[in-house]
């Protein structure tokens, strides 16, 4: 369950908007009233297996098993304080929110094969590595696995965002501005007559 901010200003959410922060759902076209924001993120483990070669005099070491944790952290919805918890706008703007957690869920539920095959040829990919320790082998392995990892994360981060905006289309937000006999629109238009936003 997302976790509900209801303490920020229509303004303070437009700012935080404006971040171009990736771990936003907002949409670069339209002007939020609410806010999702929840964290990617991708762990693995791994376990190495490595043995001293005499003839090549150094230590030969492979990864032998990856596990990896995928998903979204710190999921919250900011409010606007502006609208009273529980009113027509608050739940339509609630509900608009939701749709983009919905989002990320799906995106861990349609991309976790896919992770999982991509670390699996990732590891394939990497082989044996040879370092002078144990330790060298293993740091080797963990620079090259994380690298290919955030490559996989900005991947995700790119598919996540067309996701969203599919959510955030003119006539989502056409359909809130006039959901509520308008109540969204006319607190947005009080807030601009205020010079608050």
């Amino acid at each position: 369950m997302p976790k509900i901010d209801a303490s920020k200003s229509l303004a303070e959410i437009r700012a935080i908007a404006a971040t171009n922060n990736p771990n936003l759902a907002v949409s670069t076209r339209e002007t939020p009233v609410g806010l999702t924001a929840a964290t990617m993120k991708i762990e693995t483990s791994f376990q190495v297996t490595s043995k001293s070669s005499t003839i090549l005099q150094a230590i030969c070491g492979q990864i032998t098993k990856v596990e990896m944790t995928f998903g979204f952290d710190d999921t919250t919805i900011y409010m606007p304080r502006e609208i009273s918890s529980g009113s027509c706008a608050y739940n339509q703007v609630l509900e608009h929110e939701n749709k983009h957690v919905t989002v990320d869920r799906m995106i861990v539920e349609s991309y976790a094969p896919y992770v999982q095959n991509e670390l699996n040829r990732i590891v394939q990919a990497i082989g044996v590595v040879r370092g002078q320790n144990p330790y060298d082998v293993e740091s080797m392995l963990r620079q090259t696995l994380n690298k290919k990892v955030e490559e996989i994360g900005q991947y995700l981060t790119a598919q996540r965002s067309e996701a969203q905006d599919r959510v955030d289309t003119p006539q989502e937000y056409e359909r809130l501005s006039k959901s509520c006999g308008g109540d969204i629109s006319g607190i947005v238009a009080q807030e601009r007559k205020q010079g608050r936003i």
